[in-house]
């Protein structure tokens, strides 16, 4: 070994210290330069992640949205499919249930035609004449169910202040204007039903009676709620001829009105 070697060897261990801490620098600033770069490129990540995500979401509440509009649509487009079916419910003993649609093929499909029955049938209830009284009172009761013809003969009853017998007497009359026959079920009914939509034969109908008696005239306005059914044609040939497809009133409400 020469003797520069053994000066560099021979170096205070001051000067060795000081050698290790000029050493010790670099490896620090690199320490920090990694931790920053780290730092970075987590900010950068978790940037990129809630950007993503707000992305997803606003692509899946645009979808949903899309969806909820389609379905609004197709609820729009099927409202006039829309029909009430009268269903009747059996219970037996077993626990067996049936379910079975109500249906009358005996209704006719004519409008005019339900129409002229039941201004006929208001007609002759609501007018009076002693000359034709007995025969409107036998077309009544061919007309009506059993609950509606009961009710009719209490109301006509002589036992009844009320009645037309007692109210008007031998010389006194009532003549029936109809106003208007509205169907409650189906406003713009048209002469046939259209496929699958069964009629729930109730209507409205407002008339006029103009009652004289001893030479007093009176004027009101009535308003009757009527349901019906077809029973189909009669057996009996002279209920047949009055009544020849079995056109029967299952209920009927009269309230006065102002005219």
């Amino acid at each position: 070994m020469g003797l520069f070697d053994k000066l560099i060897s021979s170096s205070t261990p001051k000067q060795k210290k000081e050698n290790k801490k000029v050493d010790a620098k670099p490896k620090e600033n690199t320490k920090g330069n990694t931790i920053f770069e780290f730092a970075s490129h987590w900010s950068d990540d978790y940037y990129a992640s809630a950007v993503s995500s707000k992305t997803r979401y606003q692509v899946l509440a645009f979808f949903a949205l899309t969806l909820a509009g389609l379905q609004a649509i197709a609820i729009i487009f099927m409202m006039p499919l829309k029909k009430e079916i009268p269903i009747a419910i059996n219970h037996f003993d077993d626990g067996y249930v049936s379910v079975t649609p109500i249906t009358n093929a005996k209704a006719p499909k004519a409008k005019a035609q339900v129409e002229s029955e039941l201004v006929r049938y208001i007609t002759a209830r609501e007018s009076f004449s002693l000359n034709s009284y007995p025969i409107q009172f036998s077309l009544v009761n061919l007309l009506s169910s059993t609950d509606v013809s009961d009710n009719y003969m209490q109301q006509q009853s002589s036992s009844n202040q009320d009645s037309f017998l007692n109210t008007l007497g031998a010389d006194g009359f009532r003549k029936v204007h109809i106003d208007s026959v509205n169907f409650l079920d189906r406003s713009n009914w048209v002469d046939k039903h259209p496929t699958g939509i069964p009629h729930k034969n109730l209507a409205q109908v407002d008339y006029t009676v103009t009652s004289k008696k001893a030479g007093h005239e009176v004027e009101k306005g009535y308003s009757v709620l009527i349901g019906w059914d077809y029973t189909g044609i009669p057996n009996s040939p002279e209920d047949r001829w009055r009544n020849w497809d079995g056109f029967t009133v299952t209920s009927y409400q009269n309230n006065q009105r102002n005219i």
